[in-house]
């Protein structure tokens, strides 16, 4: 049984899952700050419109900010989760193709074996056109 190696090429697959993580946290960073408004400008509605302090509104919001403080932070460490597990995953399909490329060009199997690329990786144009190219410049 064979393991795959997702880090085929880690310098760039890193970088990859870097930025994904990256923007979910500034996503998250946003929202929060929403979050942080939306909560400050009820605090404020509740001042503005003379409730006193022990009003129940108050008790209401705290409880409501707290909850959804909560699920913020659940949410946000599952989709930083999921985040680089995306980054890796798609990085791994590009990374991929780009490796074995490489291999062809620099192992000599030019114009002796046929390139090819797993199925579900990206760029499948590229091994039709070499291919194509040296069909043709052997013919």
């Amino acid at each position: 049984m064979s393991r795959k190696n997702y880090l085929i090429n880690p310098k760039f697959q890193i970088t990859i899952i870097g930025y994904n993580l990256i923007f979910i946290i500034l996503t998250f960073l946003v929202i929060g700050i929403a979050h942080n408004y939306f909560f400050d400008y009820m605090l404020q509605a509740g001042i503005k419109n003379n409730l006193s302090e022990g009003h129940i509104f108050y008790d209401i919001l705290k409880e409501q900010k707290q909850l959804l403080t909560q699920i913020f932070v659940w949410t946000g460490i599952f989709m930083i989760f999921c985040a680089g597990a995306f980054g890796l995953f798609i990085s791994h399909r590009i990374a991929g193709p780009l490796f074995m490329l490489k291999m062809y060009f620099s192992e000599g199997r030019v114009g002796n074996k046929e390139l090819s690329f797993r199925k579900k990786d990206f760029f499948h144009e590229i091994p039709d056109a070499i291919n194509s190219y040296f069909k043709k410049s052997h013919s």
